[in-house]
């Protein structure tokens, strides 16, 4: 039939074909639950939970969750259900599956004190308007006074006389709970922001921490007035927190029961935004992002890898809830929550500088050795000048998550890892953005993401000179303080530079035999089995030439001059970065080559042979026979931190019962 025959018989019987209506914008930004409700924006269904947290009531709870992770949405839900709004809920599960909750209006003091100046000086004195404003909704005078003093008379006159009726709940002719015991709800929202701006003075962290004491103080006071409270934050201290005088705080924090209250599961995703899916999948398409054919199922898998992986109870995960909807409402991966300026409270928290760097490390580091992983006693800040508050504050942070609770005599331990892609992508920009670059480069993670490239063509394509001078560039342009002392070390170092769009290593990957450094998938489908080895020297070499006499016993790591200017290795685009990284003892700006010894030949060649002997060996290639593409194996030795050596070997299988194995030459 053709195409006018059909479109006259629709028209016959009356189903001429309608646009469908496009869908609600998904809300990324700030927003609150009347924003969703009015602009018809899915919202994923927390009322369950809630109403438990509300029923049970078994004190003051405290919940800590990563700043953009749900915690102001949260409570302006517990909010409308507070005022009585019961009229928003009817598609949710507090309504919808009739969960038991006495429908009362009850009266809410919700105090948001990322509102509140963190000025030392201004700080009370903003926290007293802003509840002198919250009792002028509430329709009750107080006096103008400390805020500990106009909280507890706020309390005080709201509990003995009612709240006025919501707009929301009229027409519901739900009564307000009046002269009732305990019949006040209290929601305080970013409980330490003032504290974490203040982080980086002593000074003025002790007066703010003082005044939130007092503020926190009257809480307590008046905790006979609350039906229900709920304070949440970032960070939860053991000995600094201005909560410390509040010793009936119920920790939610880390709860099996309310592991999902904030984040998404990947159920939630796919029954809340079952419509929004398809289309992203349609234009990640179109942009080159997604494969033709590629299904939804596709999709939400590359989604888990790059948001998934947090959890708060070692078992169950959830999804960021900022960067998944960014990632649908944008129809592309980005590190959206990472972006969004949650870096800040790194460096408010005065981490040192090389916090992102240490942070990889540890998560390769726990794959290369199981058994000793990231693991603090507590998930609780209580140390102040280590490396302990260093994986707290990171865990807190939302940049490590737990991977297991273990009870050793008695008590709990934490192992943390990191939890997904955008993380992982966070931390290598944050690693690169320390690298020094040439003075004057416009456009400095370009330069860097460039050198990067080169380096990864240069590897993937058996180009050994190049691949070597790049490689040596990199290390020795990474700046001192940053020790490389250790053969995983570069492991991770390898992966940084191999670390390019979709061709993503993969590390210790488990053998019959053992486990491989690195493997790697080039654009042309080959397969690269990567072995490191790194070597220090016996006797530390020193400085030399340059008319730097500077005595020194400590191995430096410099590039050997022979290897940046040397027409036969070609010119190093990472050459440039040396002359800005001057060790420790130099001047800035000097260049003191070091020659590679006898000493260090001899242990780059025997370490290339070593590597390969132990591809062999241990048959790290036997998974990948009768793959597409050739196998390589690939040795990478590395001796006092400073010179290179690449080699590759193709594999040819011979005799594929007794597993023997020929190298050929491919570029030597």
């Amino acid at each position: 039939m053709s195409s006018l025959s059909l479109w006259f018989c629709s028209l016959l019987r009356g189903s001429a074909v309608k646009e469908k209506s496009p869908l609600p914008p998904l809300l990324t930004h700030q927003s609150s639950l009347y924003d969703f409700i009015e602009s018809k924006s899915p919202v994923v269904d927390k009322t369950a939970l809630i109403c438990d947290l509300m029923n049970k009531n078994i004190g003051p709870y405290f919940l800590a969750r990563p700043r953009r992770f749900g915690k102001t949405l949260l409570l302006d839900t517990i909010n409308a259900i507070a005022n009585g709004d019961k009229e928003l809920f009817g598609d949710m599960a507090i309504v919808k599956d009739n969960l038991k909750y006495d429908w009362c209006q009850f009266p809410v003091i919700r105090i948001d004190l990322s509102d509140v100046d963190s000025e030392p000086e201004y700080f009370q004195t903003t926290l007293t308007n802003n509840l002198k404003r919250i009792a002028d909704d509430l329709e009750v005078n107080v006096p103008d006074s400390t805020p500990a003093d106009v909280f507890s008379e706020l309390v005080r006159r709201v509990s003995s006389n009612g709240q006025p009726y919501s707009p929301y709940s009229a027409s519901n002719n739900i009564k307000p709970k009046i002269n009732v015991p305990r019949n006040v709800v209290l929601l305080i929202d970013e409980y330490d922001f003032p504290l974490m701006e203040n982080i980086g003075d002593p000074i003025r962290t002790e007066a703010i921490r003082k005044a939130l004491r007092k503020f926190y103080a009257s809480v307590k006071k008046n905790m006979t007035c609350f039906r229900f409270v709920l304070i949440t934050g970032v960070t939860k201290f053991d000995q600094l927190s201005p909560l410390s005088g509040m010793n009936n705080l119920k920790d939610i924090t880390l709860e099996p029961d309310y592991s999902t209250i904030c984040g998404f599961t990947l159920k939630e995703i796919t029954s809340t935004f079952c419509e929004y899916i398809p289309l992203s999948l349609k234009n990640m398409k179109i942009k080159g992002i997604m494969k033709d054919g590629d299904t939804e199922a596709d999709l939400l898998n590359e989604i888990e890898k790059w948001y998934d992986g947090y959890t708060w109870d070692g078992n169950t995960k959830v999804l960021n809830p900022y960067s998944v909807m960014s990632c649908l409402a944008n129809s592309k991966f980005e590190n959206f929550w990472y972006n969004s300026g949650t870096s800040m409270f790194i460096h408010q928290l005065g981490l040192g500088r090389d916090a992102y760097f240490r942070l990889f490390l540890n998560d390769l580091s726990m794959s290369s050795n199981p058994t000793e992983p990231v693991m603090i006693p507590s998930p609780n800040i209580s140390s102040t000048h280590n490396l302990a508050k260093e994986n707290h504050i990171l865990f807190q942070a939302g940049y490590l998550t737990i991977d297991r609770i273990i009870v050793k005599d008695g008590e709990e331990k934490y192992f943390l890892k990191i939890p997904n892609n955008e993380i992982k992508n966070a931390i290598v920009n944050q690693f690169l953005s320390k690298l020094s670059i040439p003075i004057g480069s416009s456009d400095p993670e370009n330069y860097i993401n460039e050198q990067y490239k080169e380096f990864f063509d240069s590897f993937c394509s058996l180009d050994i000179m190049k691949a070597e001078n790049l490689f040596t560039s990199f290390i020795t342009s990474i700046p001192y303080y940053y020790e490389l002392n250790e053969e995983w070390v570069f492991c991770v170092l390898l992966y940084f530079c191999l670390n390019i769009g979709k061709h993503r290593p993969v590390g210790e990957s488990v053998m019959i035999k053992g486990r491989t450094d690195l493997v790697v998938r080039t654009p042309s489908n080959d397969w690269i089995i990567i072995e490191v080895k790194h070597e220090k020297p016996h006797t530390p070499q020193k400085y030399s030439g340059g008319g730097c006499e500077e005595k020194s016993d400590k191995p430096v790591r410099l590039l050997d001059s022979n290897a940046i200017t040397n027409p036969n290795h070609g010119t190093s685009p990472f050459s440039e970065i040396l002359s800005h990284i001057p060790p420790p003892g130099v001047p800035s700006g000097e260049i003191v080559p070091m020659r590679l010894t006898q000493q260090g030949q001899i242990s780059l060649e025997k370490n290339i042979s070593k590597a390969f002997n132990q591809i062999v060996a241990r048959r790290y290639t036997s998974p990948y026979l009768g793959s597409h593409g050739n196998i390589y194996a690939a040795a990478v030795a590395i001796y006092d931190s400073s010179f290179v050596r690449i080699r590759f070997r193709r594999v040819i299988w011979k005799n594929l019962e007794n597993q023997e194995i020929e190298y050929v030459s491919s570029s030597d």
